[in-house]
C-alpha cells in the first residue's frame, strides 16, 4: 500500500470456523519450518566452507566473504520488502472478499443461494448468486483509497477508472467468469441460463451511469436493489436445477 493511502475497508471480516487452527498451522509450516530450514542451511554452508579451506589449504579471506554477505543481505532485504508489500495487498483483497461474502450471505434470508470462491480452469469466481432474477457472478475488487478527498470509481462503457488509472481488464475478467459459468451450466443442464457479471468495490462510491448494459459495477450495498429491479427470468424449478449443478461442480472440482 502506497504511503498516504488507506484501505477502503472500515471493519474487519468475521472469523471463519477453525481460523485459529489455520493460523497456527500456517505459522508452523511457513514460519517455524522455514526458520529451522534456514538455520540448517546456514550451518551446512559454513561447514562446507571450512572443509573447502581445509582441502585447498587456503587462508582466510574475510573481506571477500563480507562483501558477498552484504550483497546477499541487500538482495534478500529487497525481496522481503516485495513479499511484505504483496502480503499486504493479498490480505486487503482477502478481507474484502470475506466482508462482501458475509454481506452476500444475508441474501439467503430472501431465498437467494450464494456460493463463494468457485475454482475454475486457472482462475476463480469470488461469488455466485442464483435466484429467480437470474444467475450473477460477482468479482470483488478491494482497492486502496487516497488518504484525503472523496475519490470515486468512474465507469464508462467497458473501462473503469480507479485512482486515476483506467483499465478494461476488470471488465474482461468479470465477463469471462460469467461466460465460463454460462457454458458450464449449459453443459451440465442443457439449458442456456442468463448469467450477468457483477463487479463490486467495497466502501467506494461508484459512478456507473455510463457503464455498459451487460455489466454491473457497484458498491455492494447497491446490489440488492439492482437484483430486485431485474425481472424474474427463472422458475423455482430452474433455480433448483442450476443451483444443484453449481453445488455439484464445487464438490467434485
Amino acid at each position: 500500500m502506497r504511503k498516504g493511502w488507506r484501505s477502503p475497508l472500515k471493519e474487519k471480516p468475521l472469523r471463519n470456523p477453525g481460523q485459529s487452527l489455520d493460523e497456527k498451522i500456517h505459522h508452523l509450516q511457513d514460519v517455524e519450518t522455514n526458520s529451522y530450514l534456514l538455520i540448517a542451511l546456514s550451518a551446512l554452508v559454513m561447514a562446507f566452507y571450512e572443509w573447502f579451506r581445509w582441502y585447498t589449504d587456503v587462508g582466510y579471506h574475510p573481506i571477500a566473504l563480507t562483501i558477498f554477505a552484504l550483497l546477499v543481505c541487500v538482495y534478500c532485504g529487497r525481496k522481503v520488502r516485495q513479499v511484505v508489500y504483496r502480503g499486504r495487498r493479498l490480505k486487503q483483497g482477502r478481507d474484502g472478499e470475506k466482508i462482501v461474502g458475509q454481506y452476500l450471505d444475508g441474501f439467503k434470508s430472501i431465498g437467494y443461494r450464494v456460493f463463494h470462491d468457485i475454482v475454475c480452469d486457472g482462475f476463480n469466481i469470488d461469488h455466485v448468486i442464483t435466484c429467480e432474477h437470474g444467475v450473477f457472478t460477482v468479482e470483488t475488487k478491494t482497492y486502496s483509497k487516497p488518504g484525503s478527498g472523496r475519490p470515486e470509481i468512474l465507469v464508462k462503457g467497458d473501462k473503469i477508472t480507479v485512482n486515476g488509472f483506467t483499465t478494461n481488464k476488470i471488465v474482461y475478467q468479470a465477463k469471462g467468469e460469467a461466460a465460463w459459468l454460462k457454458q458450464m451450466l449449459l453443459e451440465t443442464t442443457g439449458e442456456n441460463y442468463p448469467v450477468r457479471p457483477v463487479v463490486l468495490f467495497p466502501e467506494w462510491y461508484v459512478n456507473s451511469s455510463q457503464a455498459s448494459l451487460d455489466l454491473w459495477v457497484l458498491n455492494p450495498k447497491a446490489l440488492p436493489t439492482f437484483i430486485s429491479n431485474t425481472p424474474k427470468l427463472l422458475s423455482q424449478q430452474q433455480v433448483m436445477q442450476l443451483t444443484y449443478s453449481v453445488s455439484r461442480y464445487i464438490k467434485t472440482c
